[in-house]
């Protein structure tokens, strides 16, 4: 088969492969056709890797190798590179949150009924980097109890604690649920009056 014969879309075979992680055709289509980083140096020892470009992503993404991950990104859908920022560690990671929104990523995609930006609520101050990333970029923390989450998660005496303190006023501004309780059934009220967080208690 003629490898420049085009499909119906008149999208040609090496345009095709990719979607499907088959960089071993590409490789045989188009000698010349980038590959990502991660497949080109498994190719120098062992057969070309064929996992599918959210896989290679993913690796990407938590190696911090980003070279060559854009091309990867351009392959997903905007569904499928929002259950990257889902990733165990996403809020140790902002930079890598940072680089998904930048390239496409839904912050709206649900995984197990939550968002990146509402599962990241439960680790309170230690996903403070990555819930600024998510905000700057138009994620929403509407929601009942996200608030009072992100408060019974930060601790008392925390040293980060005023920053912690401007992260809640800037949630609650954006639409965070002030009313719901937390899961141990605490106000944002009382969880503010704990953490002494006196900018929070006006608001």
């Amino acid at each position: 088969v003629p490898p420049q014969q085009a499909d119906p879309g008149a999208r040609p075979g090496v345009d095709a492969a990719p979607e499907s992680g088959r960089w071993a055709i590409v490789a045989a289509l188009d000698p010349s056709y980038p590959l990502p980083a991660a497949v080109a140096e498994a190719a120098a020892e062992n057969p070309v890797d064929e996992r599918p470009p959210l896989a290679l992503l993913r690796d990407g993404l938590q190696a911090g190798r980003l070279e060559g991950l854009a091309a990867l990104a351009r392959l997903c859908a905007p569904a499928e590179l929002g259950t990257l920022l889902h990733d165990a560690g996403s809020h140790l990671r902002p930079a890598a949150v940072d680089w998904l929104l930048a390239h496409g990523a839904n912050p709206e995609t649900m995984v197990e009924g939550e968002t990146a930006l509402s599962a990241l609520l439960g680790h309170g101050g230690e996903g403070a980097a990555a819930i600024e990333v998510l905000l700057a970029h138009g994620a929403s923390p509407a929601g009942a109890g996200g608030l009072a989450r992100f408060l019974a998660a930060c601790p008392q005496r925390d040293q980060a604690a005023r920053g912690h303190e401007q992260l809640a006023l800037d949630l609650f501004l954006a639409g965070a649920d002030p009313f719901a309780l937390s899961a141990a059934g605490d106000p944002p009220l009382s969880l503010a009056v704990r953490l002494g967080w006196l900018r929070l208690l006006d608001a």
